[in-house]
């Protein structure tokens, strides 16, 4: 059954409208290189479209399975365009597969998360909000937010200017793609298996009995040659054994050893 979109995957496409927004931006003007990279005036009159556009698709503007019909399935064979008949009037839906299924969680889970840190952000500023005052300096204070840091990015490719804030939310992301990452591919592998599990659970068993033929020729005769060997191994190995336990018995009697 076809899941629609909502405001759940609309929000977060929004924020990723926005981050991808402001990295083309300043792609193009290091490419110019101008000076400098961040202007805010120029961000905020191209952001908004990248906004608008992504929060669109979210919300399945652009998908055609959104533009059916407003009728329910009782009377849709009646106001249908075209009428169908034969078999396609009982045809199940396909099920949404494994990937489309982790999407639509992700997509609920991303939602849930910009929520809670919306709600604890207001809380934060709030005059009387939610917060302990350790120190009356407050550069001295844990709970501080420098707007202006140095980072050095990883594999020390470069240095970068931004507050704490933005580098923690970069954070957040960075984690809920990587779990992402993780899950499709582990529900891939098991989508994978369970397929071939039915498509073999599906096959009809049948038992077959093969008997191999008789080496003939040259082959046969080694075959004979080694077989003789294994036999005459074995037959020297078993006497060697017996020869072993005999000795492991009796040489205690011979040297006066009773108990």
């Amino acid at each position: 059954m076809f899941e629609k979109p909502g405001i759940q995957r609309a929000v977060p496409m929004a924020i990723l409208g926005f981050i991808i927004g402001v990295a083309l931006v300043q792609f193009i003007r290091s490419l110019q290189q101008m000076d400098p990279l961040w202007d805010p005036g120029v961000i905020f009159v191209v952001i908004p479209f990248f906004i608008t556009g992504f929060f669109m698709w979210g919300m399945g503007a652009f998908d055609p399975r959104m533009s059916e019909h407003a009728h329910g399935p009782d009377d849709a064979h009646e106001t249908a365009i075209v009428a169908v008949e034969g078999e396609e009037v009982h045809a199940v839906e396909e099920e949404p597969g494994p990937w489309a299924v982790l999407m639509g969680q992700m997509w609920r889970i991303s939602f849930a998360i910009i929520l809670v840190v919306v709600i604890l952000f207001a809380f934060a500023t709030a005059p009387t909000g939610l917060f302990l005052k350790q120190v009356n300096q407050a550069e001295g204070s844990v709970a501080a937010v420098e707007a202006q840091q140095s980072f050095l990015l990883p594999l020390g490719i470069d240095t970068v200017e931004a507050s704490q804030l933005s580098v923690f939310l970069a954070f957040v992301i960075f984690t809920v793609l990587s779990v992402v990452l993780v899950a499709g591919a582990i529900a891939f592998v098991f989508a994978f298996f369970n397929k071939e599990t039915k498509v073999v659970e599906g096959m009809e068993t049948t038992t077959v009995t093969y008997q191999a033929a008789e080496p003939r020729g040259i082959l046969g005769i080694l075959q004979a040659i080694v077989n003789v060997l294994v036999g005459a191994l074995r037959w020297v190995l078993r006497g060697i054994g017996n020869i072993a336990r005999g000795l492991r018995r009796g040489l205690p009697y011979f040297f006066g050893y009773r108990n």
